[in-house]
């Protein structure tokens, strides 16, 4: 016959605070997921963009921040770039905020205009690939599907104002938004001119580089690093991208403040099961010093109270996760994030919260120590 663990019979036996203990469990767990996957739709926004560009290498201004705030640079830096055998192609892409007025309440909204030559396209995604033709028409423009509605009509055919000039919607493409982005218009380099007059073609937001096949990208960002001026940066994809998470997460307080709710989620969780195994014990004082009167050592004592953690943590995680899964599919309907549950992350948390048992499970042990199995006689 199977033994019944001694620290199961006493979550069972005190069914209502392991109750309680479960169910805020679930909460702490529920809140790790929910601060991870806001923090893992940081460090996604943050390339998906630049993800479907079609290049090896970029040359961006030395005065280059991020996506949301572009710095132009010479046009003659990619003429210079193409001087190298292993570059076959240097593109330019243009970028620059602008307002998007809402014709039908008057509001107005900051978003990004990318501007490049049809006839050399520098995005990948499919969905943009059949208006290239379109978008050489005058006041021309894609919009992406996701986004926000505060933005007003931008069904295919309407009319929305940019930057104070009057463009029309041909369609609409599919990447994303993200957390400053609320959808970034799409439009050829001549009408990119056109809403954006302040700049010219001249005017380079990224240069979009392409090697030889069978070329090294590393190698070649070495070479254009000896022979390109001061006021560019060459970067690798790699470096590209690890720029652009580093913004959000060190250079901004983004992954500061979804680095803190998880600690403090693990901390919530913490205290939770040291309070409701606490309890426990207080309640089974006498049972503690009886498993010492009859020869328990204090580590096989020490195992129980871990274990009865345990079960409470891992009884709490199941709903912990399915609330989160509803969570995430709830912010992505409403906001359009990323959030995408993986399991790795569950993986991850399991270990958070089997650590969460076994941090609790220590602290409350301390009061095991003070049963005396003298106070049974």
């Amino acid at each position: 016959m199977m033994r019944v663990p001694l620290a199961w019979r006493n979550v069972v036996h005190e069914r209502s605070r392991a109750a309680v203990g479960i169910a805020g469990v679930a909460f702490a767990i529920m809140l790790i997921f929910l601060q991870l996957g806001f923090f893992n739709s940081v460090i996604i926004s943050a390339n998906q963009y630049y993800d479907e560009l079609d290049y090896d290498l970029v040359i961006v201004s030395r005065q280059y921040s991020f996506i949301r705030s572009p710095q132009s640079f010479p046009r003659r830096r990619l003429y210079q770039a193409m001087s190298l055998a292993e570059v076959v192609s240097a593109r330019p892409l243009y970028m620059s905020g602008v307002t998007w007025q809402n014709t039908e309440t008057g509001s107005r909204n900051a978003t990004l205009v990318f501007g490049f030559d049809p006839d050399r396209p520098v995005f990948r995604t499919r969905s943009i690939q059949p208006h290239l033709t379109s978008l050489k028409a005058p006041d021309t423009v894609i919009v992406d599907s996701d986004t926000r509605p505060k933005y007003g009509n931008r069904k295919p055919g309407h009319s929305i104002e940019l930057g104070g000039r009057n463009v029309t919607v041909i369609d609409e493409y599919k990447l994303g938004t993200s957390f400053l982005e609320l959808g970034i218009i799409l439009t050829s380099d001549q009408n990119f001119r056109r809403i954006v007059p302040q700049l010219t073609l001249d005017d380079v937001g990224l240069g979009i580089v392409k090697v030889r096949p069978g070329a090294d990208p590393t190698a070649v960002v070495s070479a254009l690093r000896k022979v390109m001026p001061s006021d560019v940066h060459v970067w690798s994809r790699d470096e590209f991208r690890n720029h652009e998470v580093h913004h959000w997460l060190v250079a901004t307080s983004t992954g500061f403040i979804f680095g803190s709710g998880v600690v403090v989620a693990i901390l919530v969780g913490l205290v939770i099961l040291y309070q409701t195994i606490s309890t426990q014990i207080m309640t089974k004082m006498n049972e503690y010093a009886t498993l010492k009167a009859i020869g328990y050592q204090s580590l096989q004592i020490f195992r129980v109270v871990v274990e009865q953690a345990c079960f409470i943590a891992l009884l709490g995680f199941l709903p912990g996760l399915i609330a989160a899964m509803g969570l995430y599919a709830a912010v992505q309907m409403a906001v359009f994030l990323p959030m995408i549950m993986t399991w790795e992350r569950i993986g991850m948390v399991i270990l958070l919260t089997v650590g969460m048992a076994v941090g609790s499970g220590w602290l409350a042990f301390r009061k095991v120590q003070a049963a005396d199995p003298a106070d049974l006689f």
